[in-house]
């Protein structure tokens, strides 16, 4: 079933799902996020033109398990995690850029997030504070990551999966787990 159209998406560029079958769209032309069911029904929305929260165009959205609302915008570079309880942090994450090849988000499986960085030629790892855990790709030759995808991977770690919209390429590395502090 097709829905979606009745809620006026201006250019969209990124979604999520929930294993619960909630989705969230990063309307990046709107400057907002939305939420909606699994049939398609509004739950919500986050920023929005007059908003100064996604005002930087969000190009990507993740949803946590818990319920926390992640998502990136490619003007400033800067990544948001709204908490289910309402709290708000926000990190500067990749390098600003166009939200035609904006940055992606992937969640990583211990926690935390994955960001593309088009503009850095990278990819970039963050724990669940926001703090920086380190970054892939500079080895790899990558001239434009966007798409990212990460999962468990069967040896302990994550599978981490990038298009590289310049290169016409799909490159996936096996990152070892970070240790516990």
């Amino acid at each position: 079933a097709a829905f979606g159209a009745e809620q006026a998406f201006y250019r969209p560029r990124g979604l999520d799902a929930s294993a619960g079958g909630q989705i969230a769209v990063a309307d990046t032309g709107g400057a907002r996020l939305v939420r909606l069911d699994a049939a398609g029904y509004p739950l919500g929305q986050v920023g929005g033109r007059e908003s100064d929260l996604a005002r930087g165009q969000p190009t990507d959205v993740a949803l946590s398990p818990t319920g926390d609302l992640t998502f990136v915008e490619a003007e400033t570079g800067v990544v948001t995690r709204l908490q289910a309880d309402g709290t708000l942090d926000r990190w500067q994450g990749p390098l600003p850029a166009n939200t035609i090849d904006g940055p992606h988000l992937a969640l990583r499986p211990a926690g935390g997030v994955y960001a593309s960085d088009p503009e850095g030629r990278r990819l970039l790892s963050f724990d669940r504070q926001g703090q920086p855990l380190g970054q892939l790709g500079g080895d790899a030759g990558l001239r434009k990551p966007v798409g990212l995808a990460a999962a468990p991977a069967p040896d302990q770690g994550d599978l981490v999966v990038v298009a590289d919209s310049q290169l016409c390429q799909v490159v996936a590395w096996r990152v070892p787990a970070v240790p516990k502090p």
